[in-house]
């Protein structure tokens, strides 16, 4: 029997809170009280307040009434010091992942689409599709099976799982664990009350429930409702649960985004002789190193603190954009790590342009699919190259997508709200995005991560050639460019269990010992220190 979209939400802690020697537990609301009076005179106000708890009879409503005041006012600080832990439970969906992971201010662990399997039996249901009868029923459920036979079917034909993977929909078994300030928490509260449609269903169910948490005897309900009301908005997240146009949307009608390439959007630099005189010597340093290998193990630290220290203090030295064309599953990787802005155009958006194109190519779906005709759907939908090259695979790929899409629109049409239909589109869908680097994106962050052997295909792909037009740019220094490379690069050695060819550029006659020497060498420094 079909499961039904049925969140739980367990706060597994929460706080600051302490317990005093009496017993008696400082609340998350009194906390954040106390920390306010310390902005305003100095440390001592914290045992002032303990003090107050036993003197002052009205000391709750003293809390209550200057919460209101100074979190009510907006200062994000207030609301930014009390947090929980909490685990999405129950029937989460994957859903949740494209909600919740995109805050700046929080830290999630989401089961990973291109890793876990996925089967039929894990498919969800929303709620507004189970009432809305049968019809809509069998139309997400055949459509949603379809999908993930598609799935099973490509892995049988030599297609990655994690490839295979961006046939399939979000509407199947997913949940988490996360850490969420309060602040974010109302961030995603206010976009769910001002487009309640525009989110999957469960994510105001999920949201009513962390309320209902926080008025139940957390201690910190004053400053999460005097925030919540403040005159004043929260920090810039991603999201693509809108009916907004974007900066990426525009220039994607206007031209300036391809579908295949990262266009530059601008590339830029202040000149600095204290950041290319640090770098020069930094990787002078670093070739040292990696010549004698028997350096590597106690010389990395101090060489990685280094390169973090000029990236810190000369990070905004270096900027550029880029415009692309993304697969939902990749804005949803590249997001949930939080180390490059980007902004994206709504996933409704996304989803009426490859409606458009779907039903303008449904002539090709009926021939024999070469790589030509993929060509003309490469605005909608993202083909890997393992599908592109093989006709039956092809085929495949742009028939799930069109029965999906026609799917979507045919729930809509029930009425059935856009927030719960998108559940049923695969995760392969393109959508445009602008991605913002800075001197650490380009470097120790993204740049690094995205171009290591490990990263999702298609998004170390991407990177490869933004990293690879900042390289070839005359308006990034030279000395920048020394530092581009996976993340082995910045330290001599590669840190994951198996190593591949990218270290080699980096470290002379680096090999299987070498590996295992550093690998265990790093492991016993872990150990001394516990």
């Amino acid at each position: 029997m079909a499961k039904i979209v049925d969140p739980k939400i367990q706060v597994v802690g929460f706080g600051p809170n302490l317990e005093l020697p009496n017993g008696e537990t400082i609340t998350p609301d009194e906390f954040v009280f106390a920390a306010a009076n310390i902005t305003y005179r100095d440390m001592n106000a914290f045992n002032e307040f303990i003090a107050m708890r036993e003197n002052d009879k009205d000391l709750s409503k003293k809390v209550r009434n200057t919460l209101i005041k100074v979190a009510g006012a907006g200062h994000a600080s207030m609301a930014t010091t009390p947090g929980f832990w909490m685990v999405m439970g129950g029937n989460s969906s994957k859903m949740v992942d494209s909600v919740f992971t995109t805050a700046r201010f929080s830290s999630s662990l989401m089961p990973s689409g291109r890793r876990v399997p996925i089967e039929r039996d894990q498919i969800l249901i929303p709620k507004s599709i189970q009432a809305a009868g049968p019809e809509a029923v069998k139309t997400f459920m055949e459509t949603s099976e379809a999908n993930i036979d598609a799935y099973e079917a490509l892995q049988e034909r030599g297609v990655h799982k994690q490839v295979a993977s961006k046939i399939v929909q979000y509407g199947h078994k997913g949940g988490g664990f996360a850490f969420m300030p309060l602040e974010t928490a109302i961030h995603f509260a206010r976009q769910i009350q001002r487009s309640p449609e525009s989110f999957p269903g469960e994510a105001g169910e999920i949201i009513g429930q962390i309320e209902d948490f926080i008025r139940d005897g957390s201690g910190m309900e004053t400053t999460y409702f005097a925030r919540m009301n403040a005159p004043r908005t929260g920090c810039v997240n991603p999201n693509i649960f809108h009916h907004n146009s974007t900066t990426a949307q525009e220039l994607l009608d206007a031209g300036r985004i391809a579908a295949d390439f990262p266009s530059p959007l601008y590339i830029q630099s202040l000149p600095s002789e204290d950041r290319d005189g640090r770098i020069e010597d930094w990787l002078k340093r670093r070739s040292a190193m990696t010549s004698h290998p028997e350096r590597i193990a106690g010389e990395w630290q101090h060489l990685l603190g280094e390169l973090e220290e000029i990236v810190e203090n000369h990070n905004d030295s270096v900027a550029a954009q880029f415009g692309l064309m993304t697969s939902w599953r990749v804005w949803g990787e590249l997001k949930r790590h939080r180390t490059m802005p980007q902004t994206t155009e709504s996933v409704y958006s996304a989803v009426e342009r490859a409606r458009g194109i779907m039903r303008g190519g449904e002539e090709f779906l009926t021939e024999e699919m070469s790589e030509e005709n993929a060509d003309f759907f490469k605005y909608g939908v993202e083909i890997p190259k393992s599908v592109k090259k093989d006709p039956a695979n092809l085929g495949l790929w742009l028939e799930r997508f069109n029965d999906s899409i026609k799917a979507y629109e045919h729930l809509t049409e029930m009425g059935i709200p856009e927030g719960d239909a998108i559940t049923v589109i695969p995760r392969g869908l393109k959508l445009a995005s602008v991605h913002s680097f800075d001197l650490f994106n380009m470097t120790t962050g993204y740049g690094s991560l995205r171009t290591c052997k490990t990263a999702e295909p298609e998004m170390r792909s991407n990177t490869e050639k933004e990293m690879a037009l900042l390289a070839n740019s005359s308006n990034v220094p030279e000395s920048v460019k020394g530092l581009f490379g996976p993340k082995c690069a910045s330290v001599g050695f590669c840190p994951e269990t198996k190593y591949c060819s990218r270290v080699f550029p980096f470290v002379k006659g680096y090999d299987q010992e070498l590996h295992e020497t550093l690998t265990v060498a790093r492991g016993k420094t872990i150990v001394d220190l516990l």
